[in-house]
């Protein structure tokens, strides 16, 4: 990634007072290993940070801002008004415009999150998707053609049949590795039920196969169509899913490209694993959501506290998870769309872990300050991503980045 630099200041008097502020800034992105450089025509930068030199520089701004793509992003300094001048830049962009306080306290951790979100264009150029099976058959609005993705991320999605993975599974043995990941998964597991050792090594070897061909392919992430394996194998690919996305490799089920992105993308912005769930009900407040239930059978075990290990909840086989979280704030996610360019995002919060014996094992139920017409009239599909932590700023920066656009008004 190559960042441009473009100083502003009231006139060219002020040249010592640029250099010394793009100095600064360049020492700063070198130790984050990215390169940055005055702005250009000539040359191809990535994007464009104004450096808010001194007040009077607005005028300079407007000259030059046709040639810079969005998003806009200001540097300002405590001194000679430079923050004046980039609040009434920003007030010219009616606020869609981004600023940031070059001091030595929290602002900085500010611009290294939008950093982060700013690299992920380049970051996933070329990444491999490994889609084993097919998108389940009730996916219908879930399913885009690779080509899409592609064009529109630069990952490649690479299929692989379900018979061969399933032959491959038949195909591991009780081994050491089968026996330590069980010892390791028992040290937080509370209960059992429904299930014995047995049923744990068989879901295991589900897991040692994916292992086995994520490394083979060298695949970036994956989904697979897990309800394609049940029957023939006696098991679920639950925990080999919530293994594999724990250990930092994103795991979609039921051959989910869209939420299986999602969680990708979410796993790069955050840093941390994300949890894939059924919307499985909506308690209204008049046209507000008030209570969400998010639930599915599987979760990463690294990001909840405790947790039993049970059947599948649609089956009564295999292992399913029942995982419990700790009450905190996070972000829900969705990206879809024919085209995948629409994004749906909203800060929640976990108000309790749920224990329905008729959904899904684990179950959050959060907080969602957001009209109900969003997931009743103009969903992006029924599986929606949670992730610890508020990240709707950094999404708007994304939204920007990748040109998503919000599916319903919120």
């Amino acid at each position: 990634m190559k960042i441009g630099l473009i100083p502003l200041s009231s006139d060219k008097g002020k040249r010592d007072l640029e250099i010394k502020f793009m100095d600064d800034i360049k020492d700063f992105l070198k130790n984050k290993e990215i390169e940055a450089d005055e702005f250009n025509e000539k040359e191809k930068f990535d994007f464009v940070f104004f450096l808010i030199v001194t007040g009077g520089s607005e005028k300079n701004f407007l000259n030059i801002k046709d040639k810079v793509k969005s998003p806009y992003i200001f540097i300002a300094n405590k001194y000679n008004n430079s923050l004046p001048a980039s609040i009434e830049i920003n007030s010219y962009l009616d606020g869609k415009g981004r600023i940031f306080l070059w001091d030595r306290k929290s602002e900085k951790k500010d611009l290294l999150r939008t950093l982060n979100v700013l690299k992920i264009k380049d970051e996933i150029k070329g990444k491999k998707f490994g889609l084993i099976g097919s998108p389940s058959y009730w996916l219908i609005s879930s399913s885009p053609e690779p080509d899409i993705i592609e064009d529109r991320f630069g990952i490649k999605v690479e299929k692989y049949p379900i018979e061969k993975f399933i032959e491959k599974v038949n195909k591991i043995s009780d081994d050491e590795k089968i026996n330590k990941t069980l010892k390791e998964i028992k040290k937080k597991t509370t209960k059992l039920i429904n299930i014995d050792e047995k049923d744990i090594k068989k879901a295991l070897k589900v897991y040692v196969a994916l292992d086995e061909l994520i490394k083979e392919n060298g695949w970036d992430l994956i989904s697979m169509e897990c309800f394609r394996i049940i029957e023939p194998l006696n098991t679920t690919g639950c925990l080999a899913l919530s293994i594999l996305t724990s250990k930092g490799l994103i795991s979609g089920c039921e051959g989910d490209i869209p939420s299986t992105l999602t969680m990708y993308f979410m796993k790069k912005i955050s840093g941390k694993e994300p949890f894939m769930g059924n919307i499985a009900w909506i308690d209204r407040e008049g046209d507000k959501t008030s209570d969400l239930i998010l639930a599915h059978c599987t979760v990463p075990l690294s990001i909840v506290n405790d947790y039993m290990l049970t059947t599948h909840f649609e089956t009564g086989k295999g292992v399913g998870i029942k995982g419990f979280f700790n009450k905190e704030v996070g972000t829900l996610v969705r990206i879809g769309g024919k085209n995948l360019d629409n994004i749906f995002y909203s800060r929640c919060k976990i108000i309790d872990n749920l224990r329905d014996e008729n959904m899904c094992r684990t179950q959050i139920l959060l907080k969602i300050n957001r009209d109900s017409e969003y997931f009743l009239k103009r969903p992006l599909g029924n599986h929606h991503i949670f992730v610890e932590g508020d990240y709707e700023e950094e999404l708007s920066l994304f939204s920007e980045i990748f040109n998503f656009k919000s599916p319903f008004p919120s």
